[in-house]
């Protein structure tokens, strides 16, 4: 697949789409995630994308098949993402888990009184931290199919930051309440075709 920008994009995208459904629920709860926060659980997000299509390209130098094994981690991740019941994979299933027993148990009960709650430092670092974690495959897929770090790390902290913004504010809004479900569905289908590409 060549590497225009439209390809990074979708690589911050896939990145980047779990981030709304958290800024959903966030803001489902009247919980503000202001920018300096957002920031940070962007930046974690593109530091850790940038580490694994480093670590990727570095595999792809001495694998003589790397692209195709980069290839089949973005449509394996995919089908993840897509069929998560079927095909669960445990550092994703650890992820889940740990981001629905963290949101429980930081998000203030008075958010839901309350509409000038905001995300404290703590929620915003273990949020960003289990977050970052969704661009582990993504990036190490990314290295290996020739994705330069540079531009992965930008486009996924922007999106991210973009991502978790929309979310905050449709929830606060009370619109696409369905939508959020979908995230990680559209995420695997994007990945799906991203490593087709890259296999032709």
């Amino acid at each position: 697949m060549p590497k225009t920008v439209f390809a990074y994009f979708l690589i911050g995208i896939v990145a980047s789409l779990d981030n709304l459904a958290v800024g959903f629920s966030f803001g489902l709860r009247k919980v503000n995630i202001p920018f300096n926060a957002n920031l940070i659980i962007g930046l974690l997000s593109g530091i850790m994308s940038a580490v694994f299509v480093v670590f990727g390209k570095y595999l792809s130098s001495v694998i003589s098949f790397a692209n195709i094994l980069g290839a089949l981690i973005l449509v394996t991740t995919g089908l993840v993402f897509i069929f998560p019941n079927i095909i669960s994979g445990l550092v994703g299933f650890c992820r889940q888990i740990f981001l629905q027993r963290s949101e429980n148990r930081l998000i203030p009960r008075k958010a839901h009184e309350s509409e000038n709650d905001i995300i404290s430092l703590s929620q915003t670092l273990i949020f960003g931290i289990a977050l970052s974690l969704n661009c582990i495959s993504t990036g190490l897929g990314a290295g290996l199919t020739g994705f330069k770090p540079i531009p992965v790390a930008i486009w996924t902290t922007v999106l991210s930051i973009f991502t978790i913004k929309l979310g905050n504010l449709c929830a606060r809004q009370a619109i696409g309440k369905g939508f959020a479900r979908w995230t990680q569905p559209i995420s695997g289908l994007i990945l799906i075709a991203i490593g087709i590409l890259d296999l032709m």
